[in-house]
């Protein structure tokens, strides 16, 4: 089986410590094929890591960005994304030749407007962090036949491969193909829950990233 985790972060994220390097290794030994780093609001993490992983395993780049409606994943895009509002980072991660994932719906509302899932490419259906409410984003899924995607969130090495995409039959590994498969709906998103305590310290590294830089 092919797995990939599809939503990880870095140090250059705000509430993540985490080595480009260090994710890239804990990655391999865990034996997923590739990740995405998706650090927020910039791809820097991403790119080094693909750097670093070389051949050895597939770095999808992203970013994550908040917008008015909630967090989008951007993936398979080379540049930052300047925009914050909803309409225009799609855009942006359209003309990069990306796919746009709505990230762990339900976590912070508790319904999600429909003409918002009419303009994404796929919903992260597994989110590590996202704990019960993952199998109502599953169902969202089904019910609007939109592709799923998985991953951690993780902001913590042992995070990492928690949360999956999977594919059952990929012959030929490249970007273009997994960008394909996934807007086939040929993913599968699966995993097990991270602890829910995780987020608070996500929380003080932020904080303590933001007293430090003054």
């Amino acid at each position: 089986m092919i797995a990939f985790d599809l939503h990880i972060h870095s140090k250059y994220s705000f509430d993540s410590n985490l080595n480009p390097e260090h994710v890239v290794e804990v990655a391999r030994r865990k034996g997923l094929t590739g990740i995405a780093i998706v650090d927020h609001n910039n791809i820097q993490g991403a790119i080094e890591a693909r750097r670093i992983a070389q051949q050895k395993l597939v770095v999808i780049c992203g970013t994550e960005i908040n917008t008015e409606i909630g967090d989008i994943v951007g993936l398979f895009i080379d540049r930052d994304i300047r925009s914050r509002r909803f309409e225009d980072v799609l855009g942006e991660i359209k003309n990069q030749g990306g796919i746009s994932i709505l990230a762990h719906p339900y976590k912070r509302k508790k319904s999600v407007n429909p003409d918002i899932l009419k303009k994404i490419d796929a919903l992260e259906a597994f989110n590590a962090r996202n704990g019960n409410n993952n199998r109502n984003v599953g169902l969202l899924a089904q019910r609007c036949n939109l592709p799923v995607v998985g991953g951690s969130d993780a902001h913590f090495a042992f995070e990492i491969g928690r949360g999956r995409t999977v594919f059952d039959d990929l012959n030929d590994i490249n970007i273009e193909t997994l960008k394909k498969n996934i807007l086939s709906g040929l993913s599968k998103a699966t995993g097990e829950n991270s602890p829910f305590f995780l987020d608070y310290l996500s929380q003080a590294i932020k904080i303590f990233k933001y007293k430090s830089t003054g």
